[in-house]
C-alpha cells in the first residue's frame, strides 16, 4: 500500500507520519501509532472500546505483546 493511499484513508485524523518498521510501515498521528502495514494488510490499534466496532467492520485488530520475540 503506498503513502499515498495511507494519508487518504487516514485524512479524516488529520495529518499523519508513515515509518518503516517491521518490514513494513507504521501509521502515526500526533506521534502515536494508529496503524501497521504488514505483508501487505493494514492492521488498526485498537483498545477494548473500539476492537468491537473494528471486528464488526470486518477489520483486523493489530496486537503486540512488547516482546522481542512476539509475532505482529
Amino acid at each position: 500500500m503506498d503513502n499515498a493511499r495511507l494519508e487518504e484513508l487516514f485524512e479524516s485524523l488529520g495529518p499523519i507520519s508513515i515509518r518503516k518498521m517491521f518490514g513494513g510501515k507504521g501509521i502515526y498521528c500526533d506521534g502515536v501509532i494508529v496503524a501497521i502495514v504488514l505483508r501487505g494488510e493494514l492492521k488498526l490499534k485498537a483498545d477494548e472500546q473500539s476492537a468491537p466496532d473494528f471486528e464488526a467492520a470486518g477489520c483486523q485488530q493489530w496486537t503486540y505483546t512488547g516482546s522481542r520475540h512476539g509475532k505482529l
